[in-house]
């Protein structure tokens, strides 16, 4: 990356880089990556959570300067730029001609001079409030107002994520720019700061198995996969091994899993060169998700060449084209006759994996950073992603969508619109 004096500055919001990194972890962490592999003229920076003396370089994209937000604990920060917006930005040294949001997190005050560019990877809240906390649903509605409200331009990764902004927050499609994600086996550091290699006692398996990988949450359906899991004749010679954490609010699921259940195996959290492995290694990829605005997990099972199973919600048609078994989200038995039909059809699991790694191949953070540079320059020169000048912004209303709708968030009165 190449920047002179006086080349725009631009501000990645890095908050996600920390701990294991999250799907929104490795996004942020991909793209500051390729962006700074690129010479675009601008000064990139990316925000990080800490202090410079006790923050984790490791969790930082390489060739990419740093700006932290200082010792101030992270939720202390974070409930400073929700609760008291009119502190100003430049009060925790953050100054920038382009700002690029990358979660549902807003930031102090920025003055008007400063571009605001959002990614919205999905608006699951909005249409499953259901599995979120009150916690969690306040503050993704207080954070995506000041986006919309703020952002001259959204950057999403799917035509389905931009459907549903344009359907459930009435914004003009002209603000939206879909940017796919990539995909790499080369894993971002906080996947594999814990990793010495792939666990010998994971993949020492006798039996041959099916896998999932991502969070233990509602949202990704996993009772139904058990259900679906118990009523197959799969189970006699096959495993199902769920790799991945699970969250608090997954208490039944929890409850479920500590019970016991024929032939599944919880690992919980794996690091990165044992999910590769496994990837490599199952007999398919089960991904029955309910929601996914992208759905990064089967990108990389295709892209390791695992046949797929997943379901017809949200983005993952879009996603796997006709390169997977898809399945209702609601229909168990749809999704047991799946499971039994991978396993017993070899040429199937052939064509899946052979079309999954054709079509994964066509993904790269290259063209995601390609994409979003086009976008950070039209934005910088005061032009909306389409070249025109910036609509006016779109102003969210308090109320939820009519009673009855999908997307009503839980308590909102029937009004206006989606929020």
């Amino acid at each position: 990356m190449k920047a002179g004096p006086g080349a725009p500055r631009v501000l990645l919001d890095g908050r996600p880089l920390r701990g294991r990194l999250s799907g929104v972890g490795q996004y942020v962490w991909h793209l500051a990556s390729a962006l700074a592999a690129r010479d675009d003229g601008v000064a990139l920076e990316v925000l990080v959570h800490g202090d410079p003396a006790t923050a984790d370089p490791r969790l930082w994209p390489p060739g990419v300067p740093v700006r932290t937000t200082g010792p101030l604990p992270r939720k202390a920060f974070t409930a400073l730029a929700a609760y008291a917006p009119a502190v100003p930005a430049r009060v925790f040294g953050i100054r920038a001609d382009l700002v690029h949001s990358t979660y549902f997190e807003r930031l102090p005050h920025l003055p008007r001079s400063t571009a605001v560019v959002t990614t919205v990877h999905d608006v699951a809240f909005l249409r499953h409030p259901e599995v979120f906390s009150r916690v969690n649903l306040a503050a993704s509605r207080r954070a995506l107002r000041w986006q919309l409200e703020r952002s001259a331009a959204l950057l999403v990764p799917s035509r389905f994520t931009r459907d549903e902004l344009v359907a459930l927050c009435g914004v003009d499609p002209a603000r939206v720019v879909v940017t796919p994600l990539g995909v790499t086996e080369q894993p971002a550091p906080g996947e594999a700061q814990d990793d010495g290699g792939a666990d010998p006692a994971v993949l020492a398996r006798e039996r041959p198995f099916l896998l999932y990988l991502g969070n233990l949450e509602p949202r990704k359906n996993l009772g139904r996969l058990l259900d679906a899991w118990a009523a197959s004749g799969v189970r006699r010679t096959h495993d199902l091994v769920l790799a991945g954490t699970a969250l608090p609010h997954a208490a039944e699921l929890r409850q479920r899993l500590s019970a016991g259940a024929d032939s599944v195996v919880p690992l919980g959290f794996v690091p990165a060169a044992t999910k590769h492995a496994l990837l490599r290694r199952c007999t398919a990829f089960v991904y029955p998700s309910l929601y996914e605005g992208f759905g990064i997990p089967v990108l990389e099972a295709m892209a390791a060449g695992a046949p797929v199973v997943t379901s017809t919600a949200g983005a993952l048609v879009e996603l796997t084209g006709d390169t997977a078994l898809t399945v209702p989200p609601h229909d168990t038995a749809a999704l047991r006759a799946a499971l039994e039909q991978v396993v017993d059809d070899a040429a199937l699991r052939d064509r899946l994996r052979s079309a999954g790694l054709q079509r994964a191949a066509a993904h790269s953070w290259e063209r995601t950073a390609e994409v979003t540079a086009q976008v950070h320059a039209r934005v910088l020169a005061g032009l909306a992603p389409d070249g025109e000048p910036p609509p006016a912004a779109v102003v969210l209303p308090e109320t939820g969508p009519a009673a009855g709708s999908p997307a009503s968030p839980a308590g909102q009165p029937a009004a206006g619109g989606p929020r």
